[in-house]
């Protein structure tokens, strides 16, 4: 899922994981992007991600 801000993409990364299971820490990746995986409580997987284009 694509988010516009890290604010964004920590509230909804941070809501999804909760209760569930962090694959990824959410934090910058080496190809410039904010990106993270999680499952939530359901087992649901989830990749939140900023582009580096709106990280600027």
């Amino acid at each position: 899922m694509g988010t516009d801000s890290k604010e964004e993409a920590d509230k909804l990364f941070n809501s999804l994981s909760h209760e569930g299971e962090i694959e990824l820490p959410i934090s910058e990746q080496f190809w410039g992007s904010y990106y993270g995986i999680c499952l939530d409580k359901f087992g649901v997987n989830w990749k939140i991600s900023v582009s580096s284009d709106d990280l600027e």
